[in-house]
């Protein structure tokens, strides 16, 4: 039969861990919460500008500014800007050759 010291080590031992479950479920169904919250504007999607183009309620030139306000809510910080338009990327410096003398 086991001592009665190491039956409470073992209940202590189990209760922490219970609890330490406890919590760590309610933190993750709060941090769920409040990552969800809806910001003004959020739940406006890009078919929701394709069906009021295509019902009249707004023009092309209409359509053409939200789309793109939209896409500019998109753009991730560290991302590379878009070209600007009408004009051709740069091209690299060519790579020197392995047969380039002094090398």
């Amino acid at each position: 039969m086991p001592k009665t010291h190491d039956l409470w080590s073992l209940f202590i031992v189990l209760g922490i861990v219970a609890v330490a479950g406890l919590v760590g479920f309610f933190i993750a169904m709060w941090v769920r919460r409040w990552a969800a919250k809806d910001e003004p504007g959020a739940a406006f999607t890009f078919q929701d500008l394709r069906d009021m183009r295509a019902r009249g309620e707004i023009t092309d030139a209409e359509f053409a500014a939200m789309r793109n306000a939209l896409l500019g809510k998109l753009d991730m910080p560290g991302s590379p800007p878009p070209a600007p338009p009408n004009r051709p990327r740069p091209e690299p410096p060519p790579r020197p050759s392995e047969d380039a003398p002094g090398v």
